[in-house]
């Protein structure tokens, strides 16, 4: 089954200036259940926000999360994303564009597309996900931020 086809009911009509954001709710302990819930704001003048930008990776390989109480699968990359960004006391808002866009409506899907380079310079940051810690990772953006400097 598609990634998306599982959550195309939860989307309700963008107006032209909308978008909307997932908000993750806090849990207190990692491997708790990770639940969303969506919003529409106003690109024009939206509330803080942060936008995430990473690979959706192998689409066959999935974790379920819980979007406005529905249990739907998303990329394991993704899931470990928001696992890795949730909060245990505070909500956090974000911009991810599997979640944020209704993938099966091609209209919307190619407006939203155009309108990334706004969407992208509107959060109080873009986090860049590459993906959970492995053997020497530490080690590599240690250099980075060395060689950055």
């Amino acid at each position: 089954m598609d990634i998306v086809a599982r959550y195309a009911f939860a989307y309700k009509a963008l107006t032209d200036d909308d978008i909307r954001l997932v908000t993750i709710l806090p849990a207190p302990d990692f491997n708790d259940p990770i639940q969303c819930s969506l919003r529409h704001v106003s690109l024009e003048n939206p509330p803080a926000y942060e936008a995430l930008s990473y690979t959706w990776g192998d689409q066959s390989v999935t974790k379920p999360i819980n979007l406005e109480g529905e249990t739907i699968e998303v990329t394991d990359n993704l899931e470990s994303a928001l696992r890795h960004l949730r909060l245990p006391q505070t909500m956090r808002q974000l911009w991810v564009d599997a979640l944020c866009i209704n993938q099966h409506n091609i209209l919307e899907r190619n407006v939203q597309l155009g309108r990334m380079n706004q969407i992208y310079s509107k959060p109080q940051r873009v986090i860049v996900w590459l993906g959970p810690e492995t053997y020497g990772s530490t080690k590599a953006i240690t250099k980075l931020l060395e060689l950055s400097r």
